[in-house]
């Protein structure tokens, strides 16, 4: 991962059932980037697809938009090291302040700056 997201904020989060797909958006803690970088995740062909989607529905039934400026606080997110990944395999694990973690396994991650 090129980035730091320990204490970043989770501001947004979409799935695509029909690809398998999760795009997330976060703003970077100034302490580790400070500029303040937004940064988008789209996980690629989520073979976990179900847990993926179980895990970020309690996150977006939680959501606020009127109240809420962010879903959540990020605790981690970075490559898991306890899983091999491989040219299609790739395991990522997230852990947020309110909802605990996850293991997403996917074919491909993209993180690109917005």
């Amino acid at each position: 991962m090129h980035y730091q997201y320990h204490d970043g904020l989770l501001e947004q989060a979409s799935l695509d059932a029909s690809d398998r797909s999760a795009l997330l958006t976060f703003l970077l803690y100034a302490v580790f980037d400070r500029t303040r970088a937004r940064v988008s995740l789209r996980f690629e062909g989520i073979y976990n697809f179900a847990a993926v989607q179980a895990y970020f529905a309690k996150v977006l039934s939680d959501a606020d938009p009127e109240a809420d400026d962010c879903l959540d606080r990020c605790d981690a997110l970075h490559w898991d090291t306890k899983r091999p990944a491989s040219a299609r395999s790739r395991y990522v694990f997230l852990r947020l302040a309110h909802y605990g973690s996850l293991r997403i396994h996917c074919e491909a991650v993209v993180e690109a700056a917005v």
